[in-house]
């Protein structure tokens, strides 16, 4: 690989000293004079028709301003991302515990918080659907109009049946995966403002502010020239933040007040309102011959969406897309349904359905190879899908990078593999049982061929000599405004101090798609990369008019002549030259590569590949799993930066540890009993393991600089590795999720 003189080195993040010192401004830190507080009356039922609302009362208590409800509603009362069944006020029926039916806007939050409590509704309960198996009984009552089920795929090739007849070994089980929240630090919250033009500006933490854009101006029905939206930073979104909460309430606020408004929820609201982990229930028979050689896999699993559609089909699409993880079956046969429920509303989380169904296959591929006595890496390798295959969905990836077998070569390589008897010998206690385990994983970037997948940026030369990069994607955390940063430093070839990034605002930044899916780095650092490419096309034009010749050299000075070593053309004269030439920026769209076929999935050409290995030990007395050490081996192309990479890659395996082995978000009769973080348990600086990070590098030749995403890629193999481990520990295999110690206690009991 050719040597960078920025990209792969460990730099600081370009947000890195505001976040420090804490002088970043969040959307809730904000402030607007003579803003508005809002607070919102949401339903204490699971299933109930609107039958009135009376808010007269409300209306005249001192300090209140406005009390909105469906009727306020200038357009369409209803956002999503699949559809628009989601109301902004109930005004008709609600469909969860904490569906909102009223906004209230008053001087201060104490006079809303009061005044929502002297609004009176009333509600006819309706039957409530709070199981999966419900959603689907003859006779059960619909949740929408269209049914109870929001996606059923069926797919099948070859003959499963005679593959299972025929095989040395076949392993069944069942596999639970439970609801998650992110517990992002920032909740949710932010200001709506109106404009002179009776328009409306958002400042609201989210993950498309062109979509929200979009959703907005039906809602609100508005021209989408009349919403600006401003929706970086975010602190924190994990996938939590791609559906819409807060933003047409906010949007309504003001333009029906002509005031400010904010709403910023509490710990217990976001935790009631906001969109969680979907769960899932993975019924799993896999076969292999006496070598170790998969034959089949089968598949039967249902999902709950909660009561809208959002974002949860596609979640559910990605699962099914990854059920045979990244290996290659003759013989398959997948079924799954996504049903309406009153529960929790569910949607994106960091790894898109891949964790649930990754955990699942990974549970089976240890068992079998136990059951043949073969090395768990051995068997993994031995069945691969390589270079040049199809896939088992019989689509055509990117076959110059497949990179697992390198990953897995590398674990089985790995100090950590070659020691694990050592390690599991070291017990101090006769009731700490130690163990390792491995797991591995694929995760698509982008957004599967179903969806048109574009990124467009833009380079604008300011007169002050800096140079403006512009793109859409949302800051969450993820340092992808630091990706972006030095992608166009190295491309114009020019130090990072003069790049600066825009990003988050729809009137201020093309369109570059979500910041999801891992496409980030991919497909917007493409899109600079071309910008940057045509930007220096600009400049040899500029140095011909200039010196009669295209040969410049680029550097954080300016332009210069080659051949006649003429002095620098400053950045700022370079500004002044090209707007008097009419060109005030560079712009350029790039689209996501695809495969070559197409099914209701939706899938995926780019993939980022994962193996990892976990070393931990279970108290027999307690059922506590502790997590000793772990080494993750991405294989996520070029490592842009040093720093960046090892930080996903630690925190999507914490991430997915809690999820593993202590968080449980608990809901009975449709109402979240886990209502906070002191009964929501996330893991801590005490919980956190040693950590190593060992890239795989394989340069992705259509990515930017050899590139490809890692931030949910991070996040899958630790679950399966974790309960992998425990099971070579302390005997015991857990198929449902979390490993709390509550669990292994009662496996063990068993």
């Amino acid at each position: 690989m050719a040597e960078n003189k920025w990209i792969g080195k460990k730099i600081t993040r370009y947000d890195g000293r505001e976040k420090a010192t804490g002088a970043l401004k969040y959307m809730a830190d904000l402030e607007f004079p003579d803003a508005l507080a809002g607070k919102i009356l949401r339903s204490p039922y699971a299933h109930a028709l609107v039958k009135g609302v009376e808010i007269a009362e409300a209306e005249g208590m001192l300090g209140v301003v406005a009390v909105l409800t469906a009727k306020d509603v200038p357009g369409l009362n209803g956002f999503g991302i699949e559809g628009p069944d989601q109301p902004v006020l109930c005004g008709e029926r609600v469909r969860f515990i904490g569906d909102p039916v009223a906004v209230v806007f008053a001087e201060d939050l104490e006079s809303a918080e009061n005044a929502v409590e002297k609004i009176k509704v009333d509600y006819e309960i309706l039957p409530a659907i709070l199981t999966p198996e419900a959603a689907l009984e003859e006779g059960a009552i619909k949740i929408h109009e269209e049914g109870n089920i929001l996606r059923h795929h069926k797919s099948s090739n070859g003959d499963v049946e005679a593959a299972f007849k025929e095989a040395a070994v076949v392993v069944e089980n069942t596999y639970t995966t439970p609801y998650e929240e992110h517990a992002y630090i920032e909740t949710e919250g932010g200001f709506g403002l109106p404009l002179e033009d009776g328009g409306v500006e958002l400042y609201y933490p989210a993950q498309y502010c062109f979509r929200d854009r979009m959703q907005l101006s039906a809602v609100l029905a508005l021209p989408q020239e009349k919403i600006r939206i401003n929706s970086n930073p975010l602190g924190g979104a994990f996938g939590g933040k791609d559906d819409m909460l807060l933003q047409p309430i906010l949007a309504l606020g003001a333009i029906k007040t002509g005031r400010p408004v904010k709403i910023h929820l509490s710990r217990e609201e976001s935790f009631m309102a906001s969109t969680k982990r979907l769960p899932f229930k993975l019924t799993m028979k896999t076969a292999a011959d006496k070598n170790g050689k998969f034959l089949a896999h089968k598949v039967f699993g249902i999902s709950e969406a909660g009561p809208f559609a959002g974002i949860s089909g596609a979640v559910f699409n990605y699962a099914f897309e990854n059920a045979f993880c990244v290996y290659k079956f003759p013989n398959t046969d997948l079924e799954g349904i996504c049903v309406f429920t009153n529960n929790s509303v569910t949607g994106a989380f960091r790894g898109f359905g891949n964790n649930q169904m990754t955990f699942g296959t990974e549970s089976q591929v240890d068992q079998i190879a136990e059951a043949l006595g073969m090395d768990p890496i051995k068997i993994r390798r031995l069945n691969c899908v390589k270079g040049g295959e199809r896939y088992s969905h019989g689509h055509k990836v990117n076959e110059s990078v497949i990179g697992i077998d390198k990953c897995l070569e590398t674990m089985e390589n790995s100090d950590m593999w070659k020691q694990r008897e050592d390690f599991k010998s070291q017990t101090v206690e006769p009731w700490i049982k130690r163990g390792v385990g491995i797991a591995i994983s694929q995760h698509g970037g982008g957004l599967g061929n179903l969806l048109d997948d574009t990124a467009t940026a833009q380079i604008e030369v300011l007169s002050s000599g800096i140079i403006n990069v512009k793109v859409s994607n949302e800051e969450m955390g993820q340092g992808s405004l630091t990706t972006f940063w030095l992608i166009a430093a190295e491309t114009l070839g020019v130090a990072p101090e003069m790049i600066e990034i825009s990003s988050g605002q729809t009137h201020n930044a093309p369109d570059s798609g979500p910041a999801t899916a891992s496409r980030s780095t991919f497909i917007a650092g493409n899109a600079i990369i071309k910008t940057a490419e045509a930007l220096k096309d600009e400049l040899k034009v500029l140095g011909k008019e200039l010196w009669g010749t295209d040969e410049i050299n680029i550097n954080s000075q300016g332009i210069y002549c080659v051949t006649c070593k003429t002095n620098f053309i400053s950045w700022t004269e370079i500004s002044a030259a090209l707007s008097k030439k009419g060109i005030d920026s560079v712009s350029r769209t790039v689209a996501m590569p695809e495969t070559d076929i197409k099914i209701d999935l939706g899938l995926h050409f780019i993939h980022t590949y994962v193996s990892q290995i976990v070393d931990l030990e279970v108290n027999t007395l307690t059922g506590e799993v502790t997590l000793i050490q772990t080494e993750i081996f991405p294989e996520a192309g070029r490592v842009i930066n040093r720093l960046g990479y090892e930080g996903q890659s630690e925190g999507g395996s914490v991430m997915s540890m809690g999820y593993t082995i202590m968080e449980n978000f608990k809901i009975k009769d449709g109402k979240a009993m886990t209502r906070n973080l002191q009964t929501y348990l996330v893991p801590t600086a005490a919980d956190i393991p040693e950590i190593k990070v060992t890239p795989v590098e394989l340069v992705e030749k259509e990515g930017p600089f050899g590139a490809k995403g890692l931030g949910e890629p991070a996040s899958i193999p630790i679950t399966p590795a974790i309960t992998n481990a425990i099971y070579d520990a302390a005997g015991i295999r857990i198929k449902d999720l979390p490993a709390s110690p509550e669990r292994v206690l009662m496996e063990l009991c068993k």
